[in-house]
């Protein structure tokens, strides 16, 4: 059976129909941990536009926007969204969680990741690329001076902050809903089972 590895929509349909074998869920685990690898090493990519004439601080270098302050924010953040997304996925696998929710939770994060992380840091990279370009058509002299502010490093290293909290919020958040819809359709299975079996035994 192929793997859905960009619709959490048909992911979730055979994970309700009790059809994703042992085999299949290890490959979604692989591929989920292959690609957070592929983004962890793309984030520290140098985006182009960091060259169109950068400045190496801007107006952005204080205290509250230095690598180390955005790294306690990004940290504390990342750390507040996996405890809550957690138990907030957990809230949304109605039937049988004990069985289902680990599966779930795993084989939809691979296609709610890959699609969810594509668009983030896509967005991300043709902002980081083009804005500056765009910007440096205008002469240096005749530049506002808020313009500068999109040619800071630390501007850049913000975008970055908020590219990686909101895929992360995101992600949790999309894998719950996905969760939610997969339990939705169990239920509606077990009350088929159900009212089959009872037109069947009456008389």
């Amino acid at each position: 059976m192929p793997l859905h590895i960009v619709s959490a929509a048909r992911l979730g349909k055979q994970l309700a129909a009790d059809t994703v074998s042992s085999r299949e869920q290890a490959h979604y685990l692989i591929v989920g941990s292959v690609v957070w690898l592929l983004v962890g090493y793309l984030h520290v990519m140098e985006p182009v536009g960091r060259y169109y004439g950068m400045l190496p601080y801007g107006p952005m270098d204080s205290g509250l926007f230095s690598p180390v302050g955005l790294w306690l924010y990004e940290f504390a953040l990342l750390t507040l969204f996996s405890v809550f997304g957690v138990f907030y996925c957990l809230e949304k696998c109605r039937v049988d969680a004990r069985r289902n929710f680990l599966i779930d939770f795993l084989c939809l994060s691979t296609p709610v990741t890959v699609t969810t992380l594509a668009a983030v840091w896509g967005t991300f990279h043709l902002f980081a690329t083009f804005l500056p370009w765009w910007l440096q058509l205008e002469h240096l002299d005749s530049r506002p001076n808020w313009v500068n502010l999109f040619y800071s490093n630390r501007f850049f290293d913000l975008m970055r902050f908020f590219a990686t909290v909101f895929a992360t919020f995101l992600i949790f958040l999309r894998v719950g809903n996905h969760i939610e819809r997969v339990s939705t359709l169990r239920e509606s299975a077990n009350d088929a089972v159900q009212e089959t079996f009872a037109s069947g035994a009456s008389p």
